[in-house]
C-alpha cells in the first residue's frame, strides 16, 4: 500500500472516528442556540476541543478565565449563533467533523457565500477555508440560476475576500443569460450601477444581455413592452446596444 493511499485512508478513518463522536450525547461540552428566524428547532451539540483544533476563534472563545466564568455547573457552554444562515452554520459542523460531502452537495450559491463568510469569521483551518472556496469555484451556472448567482453577488459585494469569488462567478454568469432571465438580470444590474467598485461587472453584464437578442427588431420588441413598467431596466440596454 503506498504511502498517498494510506493518508487518504487515514483522513478518512478520522472523519467517521469525529462524525461518531458527534452523535454521543454524553461527551458534547456545548450547545449551539440558534436565534435566527429560520430555525426551525433544534440545538447543535458539539466538544469545545474539536472545535478549537479547527479554529482559532473557537479557541480564544472556549479558553481562558472568561470561558470558565460562563460555563454551568457541568461545564457545558451553551451559545447563540445569528450571524449567519442555520444552514450555513451547519454545513461548517459537519465539515468540522469531517463529513465534507455536507459542502459538496449544497447547490445554493448564497449558502455556500455563507459558509465562507463564516469560515473568515471563525478563522478555520487552512484546508477547510480552501475547500470552500473550491467548492464555490467548481459551481456551475445554469441558465435557471443566473439570478440568484448575481444576488449573491450584490448581497455579499462588502466582505473582506469576497471580491475574486464573486467576479468568477459573473465571469459564468455571462453568456447564460437567457430571453427569459433578461428583465430579471437586467433588475439586479440596475443595482450594481451603484456601486463604484461593480462599474466593470456592470458593463460585462451589460455586453452579455444585448447578446441575447438575436436581432434589433427583437430588441426593440422588449423596449416597447417593458419601457412603462422598468424604465430604469430598459433605459440600461439602451445604452448597452447603442454604444
Amino acid at each position: 500500500m503506498g504511502s498517498s493511499e494510506s493518508k487518504v485512508q487515514m483522513e478518512e478513518w478520522n472523519a467517521g472516528t469525529l462524525d461518531r463522536l458527534r452523535e454521543l450525547d454524553d461527551l458534547h461540552d456545548v450547545v449551539f442556540k440558534f436565534a435566527q428566524a429560520d430555525c426551525k428547532g433544534g440545538d447543535y451539540k458539539a466538544h469545545k476541543n474539536i472545535l478549537a483544533c479547527y479554529s482559532d476563534t473557537f479557541k480564544r472563545q472556549f479558553c481562558g478565565e472568561m470561558a470558565k466564568q460562563q460555563r454551568s455547573a457541568d461545564g457545558t457552554e451553551t451559545v447563540t449563533l445569528k450571524d449567519f444562515s442555520v444552514e450555513s452554520y451547519m454545513i461548517m459542523f459537519r465539515i468540522i467533523y469531517g463529513e465534507w460531502s455536507a459542502l459538496t452537495q449544497s447547490r445554493d450559491f448564497n449558502i455556500l457565500f455563507q459558509v465562507y463568510g463564516l469560515a473568515q469569521k471563525y478563522m478555520l483551518a487552512a484546508e477547510l477555508e480552501n475547500g470552500v472556496k473550491k467548492t464555490i469555484a467548481d459551481l456551475a451556472v445554469s441558465p435557471d440560476t443566473v439570478v440568484s448567482a448575481l444576488e449573491t453577488v450584490l448581497h455579499f459585494k462588502d466582505l473582506d475576500g469576497f471580491k475574486v469569488l464573486t467576479q468568477d462567478l459573473v465571469k459564468k454568469v455571462v453568456g447564460n443569460i437567457t430571453m427569459d432571465t433578461v428583465l430579471p438580470a437586467l433588475q439586479v444590474v440596475v443595482r450594481f450601477e451603484t456601486e463604484e467598485s461593480f462599474k466593470d461587472v456592470s458593463d460585462q453584464l451589460r455586453k452579455s444581455i444585448v447578446k441575447t437578442f438575436p436581432t434589433l427588431a427583437e430588441a426593440t420588441a422588449f423596449f416597447l413592452e417593458n419601457m412603462k413598467d422598468y424604465p430604469q431596466e430598459v433605459e440600461l440596454l439602451m445604452k448597452a446596444i447603442t454604444k
